[in-house]
């Protein structure tokens, strides 16, 4: 007799249970995660990001990534920003960032190595008073006083 419960099937044999065997979807997905981080896009893609506190990767004529890059800035912050239309590898860093999670054709905003994600998420935690302790966190700015 076999049960499916939450992507494994238990075989049970005598009301015990031999031994799971994971689904051919979770095994799946655990495979593309090995994959995606074993990809060297990825890798330099986190070692761009990992360098500094704060890191924006942006367009030269985008004025969302200008505004972003101006806000963080507005904290005392000076943040590191690549500008994808202009680097050699612009196209592999891209794809890097589309397989961290981050959308296509707006700029991509990293906080202490993680992604905040893009405009709206850097505006909502502004919104939130919560972008000022990230930025503390991650070492960008010193102190703030709210003003």
């Amino acid at each position: 007799m076999s049960v499916s419960s939450c992507g494994m099937d238990l075989i049970f044999i005598n009301k015990y249970v031999l031994f799971p065997v994971l689904s051919e979807c979770i095994l799946f997905r655990l495979l593309k995660g090995l994959a995606l981080m074993m990809n060297p896009k990825i890798y330099n893609t986190k070692g761009l990001v990992q360098e500094r506190p704060v890191v924006i990767f942006s367009k030269t004529n985008c004025p969302v990534s200008h505004s972003m890059i101006q806000l963080i800035s507005g904290f005392g912050s000076n943040p590191t920003v690549y500008e994808l239309d202009q680097l050699p590898n612009s196209r592999d860093i891209s794809r890097g960032l589309q397989m961290m999670g981050c959308k296509p054709g707006e700029p991509c905003i990293f906080i202490g190595g993680t992604c905040v994600g893009g405009p709206n998420d850097v505006l909502s935690l502004q919104v939130q008073g919560r972008l000022a302790q990230m930025l503390m966190d991650a070492g960008a700015i010193w102190l703030w006083n709210g003003n």
